[in-house]
């Protein structure tokens, strides 16, 4: 199962400011049992190639990226073009911007996305959306996030469920994955414990979170890749991916 298993490389983000950084970081996350990465949190000034030809000598696959709107707006055809280097056919909003968190923002992102994943799958290239916790905000009788998918086409914009983050918002994680099964290939897996009373991020499997039904609920909706994450770590960051990596292929 590892090559289903991959790592949000923002994980170890203070690693990646320099090819010679970056190829190091790629040595260390194959040694932690990782077959492949996604995209995230590297200096922009590390050019695609670089970062493609580090990961060949390493033997590891970018399965993923993330981009800004940007990237997906005015920048697309240099996005397309790095996304081919990489060999990559799957990208995601990281988040949507501040000025759009409102029912009319979101409604205005969703067409905006369908948009942009339509030119995307005309290259073969699929488009999700990486939630936080914030697009559970009400605005009425829905969330931020029901308006994105209810109003977006579900044809170009997949989900790229945060299991922290929906969990953090009070929403139900596996009712969600359930909601967009047919909208899924990649997940993000997060965890986080509670300590002094205050939530905490924890590697995979040493948190709170319903693991077994969310991986039940993930193998029903046909998701082809579990991508850990954790956005900060209370040990070295190589260490925690490798506690989390084997905690998954345990409960796999």
């Amino acid at each position: 199962m590892g090559k289903s298993i991959a790592l949000e490389l923002y994980t170890v983000r203070q690693s990646l400011q320099n090819e010679a950084d970056f190829r190091d970081a790629m040595v260390r996350t194959k040694a932690a049992g990782y077959g492949a990465v996604e995209l995230a949190g590297a200096s922009p000034d590390i050019p695609a190639a670089a970062i493609k030809a580090a990961l060949d000598d390493v033997g590891l696959e970018c399965m993923a990226t993330q981009a800004g709107l940007d990237s997906l707006t005015d920048n697309l055809a240099q996005t397309v073009a790095d996304l081919r280097t990489l060999e990559c056919t799957h990208t995601a909003l990281a988040a949507g911007p501040g000025n759009m968190r409102s029912a009319e923002g979101y409604a205005e992102l969703a067409r905006i996305l369908s948009e942009a994943g339509r030119k995307l799958a005309d290259e073969g290239i699929k488009l999700a959306y990486h939630n936080h916790a914030f697009e559970f905000e009400r605005y009425g009788s829905r969330t931020g996030f029901d308006i994105l998918y209810e109003e977006s086409d579900p044809r170009y914009l997949e989900a790229k469920i945060d299991t922290a983050w929906v969990q953090k918002a009070g929403a139900d994680v596996i009712s969600w994955i359930r909601k967009l099964a047919d909208r899924m290939s990649v997940i993000h897996f997060k965890d986080y414990t509670i300590v002094d009373n205050e939530i905490v991020l924890a590697e995979v499997g040493e948190g709170n979170l319903n693991w077994d039904g969310i991986i039940e609920a993930c193998k029903a909706a046909g998701v082809k890749w579990y991508v850990v994450e954790q956005d900060t770590c209370r040990r070295d960051p190589f260490e925690s991916i490798k506690i989390s990596y084997d905690n998954l292929q345990a409960m796999l």
